[in-house]
């Protein structure tokens, strides 16, 4: 079970997780570091709108190849009443195996590790042959839960934070289209990260750290902002 939990992506939510055991860089203020990557160092999943959908309701479940949606998740958690947990998991089996969803991410929200049903959800999960592309794990209020059972000492974990789901959750498909619109950056917006990025590499081939883009002062919060924009505007073009 451990090697298999390895292998997927973890979407936390919770408030009361605030400190996270990942990889940072240390910055000089204003200052950036001349061997900063302009490239994410792992393929990137747009996350505009994230439907939920009840793990148990097949009939909901067919739909979703239809429509179009970047990340569906089939919840065992609150769309599933508790006498209909054990068929839930079962139907999420079912699904990895025989649903399609074409460009759609599959994700699966298992219920929180204080309910005392996230070890059944994980061990009916983890014996598929099909694993979802990504789990959530909710209601998370502090590290212990996330070092439970499925993550510590994996390298090859990666965790997704909530700032990752550069979008909004939905409900209902009607909400689906417009929330991807309004979460997709405008062609204004995409050129001008490109061309931000353009003069990072000049000034970096340069040797130049510190430069001004059209009268700002370029830091790392924007030059990240300008890579997130590039990133996401390519993922979707993709779909």
């Amino acid at each position: 079970m451990a090697a298999a939990v390895g292998a997927l992506r973890l979407l936390l939510a919770g408030p009361g997780l605030r400190r996270r055991r990942l990889k940072t860089s240390s910055l000089s203020a204003g200052v950036p570091k001349l061997d900063y990557h302009s490239k994410p160092s792992h393929k990137y999943v747009p996350r505009r709108a994230v439907l939920y959908v009840p793990a148990d309701d097949e009939r909901k479940i067919q739909k979703i190849p239809s429509l179009n949606v970047d990340c569906a998740v089939l919840d065992c958690e609150d769309g599933v009443a508790l006498n209909r947990k054990a068929e839930a998991r079962l139907t999420v089996v079912k699904t990895l195996k025989e649903v399609e969803f074409g460009q759609t991410e599959k994700c699966v929200r298992i219920n929180s590790v204080s309910s005392g049903l996230a070890e059944q959800d994980l061990e009916v999960l983890l014996r598929s042959s099909v694993l979802p592309s990504s789990l959530m794990l909710p209601k998370v209020e502090n590290a212990e839960e996330i070092r439970w059972s499925f993550v510590e000492d994996k390298n090859d974990t990666i965790i997704q934070l909530p700032k990752d789901l550069t979008g909004k959750q939905v409900i209902h498909p009607n909400q689906i289209a417009v929330v991807q619109e309004q979460f997709s950056p405008s062609p204004e917006k995409i050129k001008w990260a490109q061309e931000l990025i353009s003069a990072f590499e000049d000034h970096q081939r340069l040797g130049k750290g510190a430069f001004t883009f059209h009268g700002s002062m370029i830091d790392m919060p924007l030059l990240k902002q300008a890579q997130n924009i590039v990133t996401l505007a390519t993922a979707i073009k993709k779909k």
